[in-house]
């Protein structure tokens, strides 16, 4: 018997962005964080080449650098295909009415069967079934954030003002923008993954691969978009929005704001109870609270000291289960504030 291989958007929802993937990745900061990587390693070979050259050994071809130094591209869309992604089941999960009938038109009975096994949550079913190929999909999710915030920003406008490294041919005298070089990133990407043409088998004088130098101004181009669209989610968005970025591209303290969320529904509980029903429920309460902190303290502890939770070295496994748990926290202290009416 064939086993029943999975729908592609529901794989991507069940390892990415569900509760039950090991270490959630799917965030706007693993996206930059992804594309900077990529740019400093092409950086360091070229460094490598440089040095090559001043010892006076070939590093290259004689007509261009390596065929793989093309693929930085495949990593450069993936980045922005991650980045498009994350904020759109981030926008699904803070602001559930957004959600529109054609962020799931990829959806055929096998997959909403296979979501409902793996408990696959809304959002994460549709940031699975999106597909990223050139600048409109990239920005129209994007659009969709702003929108929800009440802003009037236009992601391709936004694109079209910024300056970029020009890595794309054009007229003289004229400037390159970030549409421009995104568009050019696009289609250099789907060739190169989808076709083989004497740009690709042709005499090497007449191929168009990527040199380093070239790889390197992509990347910059990549990650100056990704910080420039986070630079407005951070000053249009609520606090509460999920995995904000600060100027710098480093994640908010996901972690403080749950614990500040959870201590203030705390506090709002007890006073209702207090003044709403009798003071022998509010002081239950409170002994309850001062119960469940001593008990997070010793489970936060558990987690920190816990061997099993740090199997690579330099990634901490307990992150994503403290915040788990304080989630977890917080959905039940939402649950005793809405039936206090």
């Amino acid at each position: 018997m064939s086993k029943t291989s999975t729908h592609p958007g529901i794989e991507f929802a069940r390892r990415f962005a569900t509760g039950t993937a090991f270490y959630p990745t799917l965030d706007a900061g693993s996206a930059l964080w992804r594309a900077e990587s990529l740019f400093d390693d092409a950086l360091e070979l070229i460094k490598l080449a440089d040095k090559a050259e001043d010892a006076k050994i070939q590093f290259h071809r004689r007509w261009y650098d390596f065929e793989i130094c093309s693929y930085y591209a495949v990593g450069f869309v993936t980045c922005l295909e991650w980045h498009a992604r994350s904020r759109l089941v981030d926008l699904l999960t803070f602001a559930p009415q957004c959600m529109q009938t054609s962020d799931f038109q990829r959806l055929n009975d096998k997959a909403l069967i296979q979501a409902a096994a793996h408990k696959i949550s809304v959002p994460a079913l549709a940031g699975g079934l999106l597909t990223v190929t050139d600048v409109e999909s990239y920005v129209k999710p994007f659009n969709r954030v702003f929108g929800e915030f009440g802003s009037k920003i236009d992601g391709f406008a936004l694109l079209e003002t910024e300056a970029a490294k020009s890595t794309v041919p054009l007229a003289d005298g004229a400037k390159s923008n970030l549409r421009i070089e995104l568009d050019s990133l696009f289609e250099y990407r789907h060739r190169l993954v989808h076709e083989i043409g004497m740009e690709h088998v042709g005499p090497y004088a007449a191929r168009d691969g990527l040199s380093l130098k070239d790889a390197c101004e992509k990347g910059a181009n990549v990650i100056q978009t990704i910080k420039l669209v986070e630079t407005h989610i951070a000053k249009q968005a609520p606090n509460d929005f999920p995995h904000l970025l600060d100027e710098n591209g480093v994640p908010s303290h996901e972690f403080d704001k749950l614990l500040s969320a959870i201590r203030a529904l705390e506090t709002e509980i007890a006073e209702r109870l207090i003044t709403e029903a009798d003071e022998s429920e509010g002081n239950l309460w409170n002994s309850a609270v001062e119960a469940w902190k001593d008990s997070e303290e010793k489970q936060f502890e558990f987690l920190s000291s816990a061997t099993f939770l740090r199997p690579i070295r330099h990634i901490q496994f307990d992150r994503p289960i403290k915040l788990g748990m304080l989630k977890s926290r917080l959905e039940f202290l939402q649950l005793v504030r809405a039936d206090l009416g």
